[in-house]
C-alpha cells in the first residue's frame, strides 16, 4: 500500500502511521490523482460509493469498491458503464465469494453431489451501536440491515443459485427510517427457494445451509468467512409397497411396515452415532480473509481483465436491483435514490 486518503488530513495521517503507509492525503481527489496508485480500495460509507468510484475510474485507477457497489441499481449501472467505457477494472468487494470453502460449496452443488437444489437458508446478524448518527442506522449514510448485512446472504444466493424470478420480503424499521432486520424469500422457476435473513438487533446463527434432493451442504459460522463446511448425503428412502392394504394386528410384528420403520431407525442411528454419510472440509483462512479478493484483483489485472468472473459488474447491478425491489416493498427510500 502506497497511499491513503480520508476526509481529513489528520485521520489519513493517523491511519498511515498505524500501517506504515508512505503517503497520506486529506481528500479523495488527491489520492485519485497520485501517479503511484494503480488500484484504489474504496471503503467509504455507502452514500459515497458512486462519487468515489467515478472519481477514481475517471482518473484511470482500477477500483475495488466495498459492498454494496452502490445505493441503488441506477447508480450501480452508471459505475459499471463508466468503468467499461474507460476500460478500467472494477469489482465489488464481496470478499465472501473469494473464501476458498465458499467456492468449494458451489463446486459441490454444481457437481450434483446433493442432487437437485431445493432450499438455501442463510442468516447474518450482529447487534450494532445504537447511535442514530452512526453509519448503521443513519439514513443519509445508507444505513440499514439490508445494505450492510443482508447483501451477504443475497449475494450468496446469486452465487449458488443464480438470479431469482421472484423476490418478496418483510422488514422491521427503526426510528431513523432504515431497516433494523429483514427477511427475503427468493423463488426460482426451476423450483429452488431461498430464505435470507439479516438483523442489527441481535446475534443470528450466521450460518448457511443448502438442501438438495440427495443431501445438504452446511456452511458453518460465520458463513461469509467460513473455515469449515460439511456435506451430508441423505440415506436412501425405504421402498414403497406396490399396494397398500390393511395389516392385521396379529401380523404387525413381522409386517413390511415394521421392517421399513426398523430400517429407517437404523439409518438415523448411523447418522447420529457415526455420520457415515457426512464429509467435512476444513480450510483455515490465510490472513484476515480480505486477502483473497485482493489476490483476485491482482490476477485480473495481470490477465488484462476488466471484471472478475466471480463478481462481475452485471451481477452487482442485478443484486442492487433486488435490494431496490425489497426496499420498495418496505417503503425505504434513501435521499440519493433517483
Amino acid at each position: 500500500m502506497v497511499s491513503v486518503g480520508s476526509r481529513t488530513h489528520a485521520s489519513a495521517t493517523q491511519f498511515a502511521a498505524r500501517f506504515a503507509i508512505p503517503n497520506a492525503y486529506g481528500s479523495y481527489r488527491e489520492l485519485a490523482e497520485d501517479p503511484n496508485v494503480d488500484v484504489v480500495y474504496i471503503a467509504t460509507p455507502n452514500s459515497r460509493h458512486k462519487e468515489d468510484c467515478l472519481r477514481c475510474i475517471d482518473a484511470g485507477k482500477a477500483v475495488l469498491c466495498e459492498k454494496p457497489l452502490a445505493m441503488n441499481q441506477v447508480d450501480a449501472q452508471e459505475i459499471v458503464d463508466r468503468a467499461r467505457g474507460k476500460g478500467v477494472f472494477l469489482m465489488e468487494a464481496m470478499w465472501m465469494r473469494f473464501i476458498p470453502l465458499i467456492q468449494k460449496a458451489r463446486e459441490i452443488l454444481r457437481a450434483g453431489e446433493i442432487g437437485k437444489p431445493c432450499w438455501l437458508f442463510a442468516d447474518f446478524g450482529y447487534p450494532v451501536d445504537p447511535d442514530p448518527r452512526g453509519r448503521f442506522l443513519n439514513l443519509e449514510l445508507g444505513g440499514g440491515s439490508l445494505l450492510d448485512r443482508g447483501v451477504y446472504p443475497l449475494s450468496l444466493a446469486y452465487f449458488l443459485f443464480g438470479e431469482p424470478d421472484e423476490i418478496t420480503g418483510q422488514a422491521t424499521m427503526s426510528a431513523t427510517g432504515v431497516d433494523e432486520q429483514s427477511v427475503a424469500l427468493l423463488k426460482y422457476r426451476e423450483g429452488p427457494q431461498a430464505v435470507l435473513t439479516s438483523t442489527m438487533q441481535t446475534f443470528g446463527t450466521n450460518r448457511a445451509t443448502v438442501i438438495g434432493t440427495h443431501g445438504q451442504i452446511e456452511i458453518e459460522a460465520p458463513f461469509f468467512q467460513t473455515t469449515r463446511i460439511s456435506v451430508t448425503r441423505f440415506p436412501a428412502p425405504p421402498p414403497r409397497p406396490s399396494s397398500a392394504r390393511p395389516i392385521a394386528s396379529s401380523s404387525f410384528r413381522d409386517s413390511a411396515l415394521l421392517r421399513s420403520l426398523r430400517r429407517c431407525k437404523r439409518a438415523v442411528d448411523r447418522l447420529r452415532d457415526k455420520d457415515p454419510n457426512r464429509v467435512v472440509y476444513a480450510v483455515p483462512l490465510e490472513g484476515n480473509g480480505y486477502n483473497y479478493e485482493a489476490a483476485e484483483v491482482g490476477k485480473c489485472l495481470r490477465a488484462a481483465s476488466l471484471e472478475s468472473p466471480l463478481m462481475p459488474g452485471a451481477e452487482s447491478v442485478a443484486i442492487s436491483k433486488a435490494m431496490d425491489g425489497l426496499r420498495a416493498q418496505w417503503g425505504l427510500v434513501y435521499p440519493n435514490d433517483p
